[in-house]
């Protein structure tokens, strides 16, 4: 069996990740393997802020949507991450900018 410390991944200040399990599971090495850690996320609890609010000026709006956009596009502008995880998966990314569109449309 190959040997190892269980990996660690940093908290990204929306989620803190406790190591699970490898993929495929470990077994003898006979040659050349790849393995890949796969990890629990845990939200981090804090009622501060609120789900959608990027720009934590307390409301959920259009502003909101553009500052994600931007945060996306690479442009230098701060975002509060746990807020812009609109759909709450631990990542940050079109799916959150799909989820606000539609909250702020009145879809959902």
């Amino acid at each position: 069996m190959p040997e190892h410390d269980d990996p660690v991944k940093a908290s990204d200040g929306v989620y803190t990740y406790t190591f699970s399990h490898w993929t495929p599971e470990l077994e003898p090495v006979t040659g050349e393997a790849t393995y890949q850690a796969v990890f629990t996320a845990e939200p981090i609890s804090d009622s501060g802020y609120l789900l959608g609010d990027t720009n934590r000026d307390g409301t959920v709006d259009g502003r909101d949507l553009l500052r994600l956009l931007k945060y996306l596009a690479g442009q230098d502008v701060t975002i509060d991450l746990r807020a812009a995880d609109v759909n709450e998966d631990g990542s940050v990314d079109g799916r959150d900018v799909l989820r606000l569109a539609k909250k702020l449309a009145g879809m959902i």
